[in-house]
């Protein structure tokens, strides 16, 4: 699991929350994330991250005679957050 830090959260309440559960599971701005009222600048961040989450074309395969093979920068939902 990737760690993300948060800026916004004082050191006690960082210890404190991390003594009760793993710092990847400390919900921060998911609640913007996952809402569907959600503010503009998150919106435009997932949507950034939704699109760069794709595989390449066929066609640059073959235009570099697959020298690149894949995206290696492709990310799983669940696997890697994005700490927002």
């Amino acid at each position: 699991m990737q760690h993300c830090e948060n800026k916004y959260i004082n050191k006690k309440k960082q210890i404190a929350l991390s003594l009760s559960r793993p710092s990847w599971c400390i919900p921060r701005t998911s609640i913007l994330a996952k809402s569907s009222h959600k503010i503009f600048r998150i919106k435009r961040f997932l949507v950034r991250k939704q699109k760069q989450n794709h595989p390449i074309p066929q066609w640059i395969r073959m235009v570099t005679g697959n020298k690149i093979g894949y995206n290696s920068k492709r990310r799983h939902w669940r696997k890697t957050k994005l700490c927002l």
